[in-house]
């Protein structure tokens, strides 16, 4: 009676254990594939975001499409700059990429991380913008 008891008991955890596995892989049948890792070298690319959800023109920070292989790395460098104007800070802004552009070619980008003023009786006299200018280094690629 021993032994039998114990072939009841074996193929209860036998049971028990396909029974679980069974239901594991129908939990999982209706979940989506991972997706897998980007190749070495993959950076990822983004689109435009559609007009419409606050963003502008031409903003590249949404909407990724894919990975893609890049074979050149390009060199990118950045130069801080003070720009000035009497008028507004968007002058000041385009006087430090005007000013840059005439030694630093191949500009890509600015990045506007200050913005201040001198004031004079009450009153604002001369903007100042402080950027960060970014550009391809020609020399290493």
């Amino acid at each position: 009676m021993d032994a039998f008891l114990r072939r009841v008991a074996v193929l209860a955890l036998l049971l028990t254990a396909l029974l679980i596995a069974a239901l594991t892989l129908l939990s999982l049948a209706g979940r989506p594939a991972r997706e897998p890792a980007p190749p070495p070298g993959a950076v990822l690319v983004a689109a435009p975001a559609p007009h419409g959800l606050g963003r502008a023109e031409g903003d590249y920070r949404a909407h990724a499409t894919g990975w893609e292989v890049r074979t050149e790395v390009e060199v990118v460098k950045v130069v801080e700059l003070v720009g000035d104007s009497p008028s507004s800070w968007q002058e000041a802004v385009e006087n430090a990429v005007r000013e840059a552009a005439k030694s630093v070619p191949g500009i890509t980008g600015v990045e506007v991380y200050n913005l201040t003023a001198n004031v004079r009786d009450g009153r604002l006299v001369e903007y100042k913008a402080n950027v960060k200018v970014a550009y391809v280094d020609g020399e290493r690629r």
